[in-house]
């Protein structure tokens, strides 16, 4: 338009973004992860913030972990996502994964590896029922609810003096920390189980 080529801006005919109240979520540094990881340990949900800070997984996938889809024999140990923690009329249940890239097997670090060992020979969980398979199982055996794990969450957080985190921003670290690690979007994007790498970015 400013060289006199066009007599009409294209641009215009593009809708305005929509503004959205989106949050974008808290990301720790490695240095805080580990205090996280510090502060719990020894705590009963160890195991659950080891693996969803180590391997990424969305608090559905993660509640849903049953102990035959996890090969910690193999070096390094395989976690595999094939189930989602639905709620249903009758309560929780194991669900299908969220989308079909969501189901994937993944390398689990070292110290998530350490903790899910310590946790299975510790373990007081069902010897029978629907959720004996269940990695991560209250006292009295059935799942966690997310209600009761962002509360766990947000007391872990004041003890080691970090910012309070929801659930998803221990899914967040996890990507940032990939990707600080020098992991490409595309490979984060399929560690994360994203559709799109747009989503990851």
């Amino acid at each position: 338009i400013r060289g006199r080529l066009l007599s009409w801006n294209p641009v215009a005919l593009a809708p305005n973004p929509v503004p959205t109240n989106h949050r974008q979520g808290t990301v720790l540094t490695a240095e805080q992860a580990h205090r996280l990881l510090e502060h719990s340990s020894g705590t009963e949900l160890h195991a659950l913030w080891a693996v969803m800070l180590g391997v990424g997984l969305r608090p559905g996938e993660a509640l849903a972990l049953t102990w035959p889809c996890i090969e910690l024999d193999a070096s390094p140990a395989v976690i595999h996502v094939r189930s989602f923690m639905r709620t249903g009329p009758d309560g929780p249940y194991l669900g299908a994964p969220k989308t079909p890239r969501s189901a994937r097997s993944l390398e689990a670090p070292t110290f998530v590896a350490d903790a899910l060992s310590a946790l299975k020979n510790h373990r007081h969980g069902p010897t029978e029922g629907p959720w004996r398979d269940l990695v991560f199982t209250t006292g009295n055996g059935t799942p966690y609810n997310h209600r009761n794990l962002r509360r766990a969450l947000s007391r872990l957080c004041a003890d080691a003096e970090l910012p309070t985190l929801t659930l998803y921003d221990l899914r967040r670290t996890a990507g940032s920390l990939l990707v600080d690690a020098g992991f490409h979007l595309e490979s984060v994007a399929d560690l994360l189980g994203h559709s799109s790498v747009s989503t990851t970015r």
